[in-house]
């Protein structure tokens, strides 16, 4: 096997697809079940499977990877006790969305960043 990451691999199964397709819908949280079903179909027998799973519980995967949904990785991390460490602290507009992509409720902190950035945007706004 060579030395190069698995997203170079030329075997993966993956490679000359429309990126497009391993991203949710425009909801954001739903692929439907036929692209679902193909997603899966293609990730199933991957020579670079393994290393694309790991690769996904490593990092935030933001759509279909190795064989699993977004929310899937997230509870399988959660499960095994893996934080990622890329994500800003609450008290940030980024946390802010986070929490919203989540389904979760924004903390009180991330309520505030988010009330300061909106402010802030509209300030800027009247000034042009």
């Amino acid at each position: 096997m060579s030395d190069n990451p698995w997203y170079l691999n030329p075997e993966r199964h993956c490679a000359g697809t429309d990126p497009e397709m391993w991203m949710p819908n425009k909801d954001k949280t739903s692929f439907g079940l036929k692209r679902l079903n193909e997603l899966r179909r293609i990730c199933k027998d991957c020579p670079v499977r393994d290393a694309c799973f790991q690769d996904a519980l490593r990092n935030c995967a933001l759509g279909f990877q190795a064989g699993y949904s977004a929310n899937t990785l997230r509870g399988m991390r959660k499960e095994a006790g893996i934080v990622l460490k890329e994500l800003l602290p609450c008290s940030t507009n980024a946390a802010y969305m986070r929490h919203l992509r989540y389904g979760e409720k924004p903390c009180e902190a991330s309520m505030a960043a988010h009330r300061l950035y909106v402010a802030e945007g509209k300030a800027r706004r009247q000034l042009n």
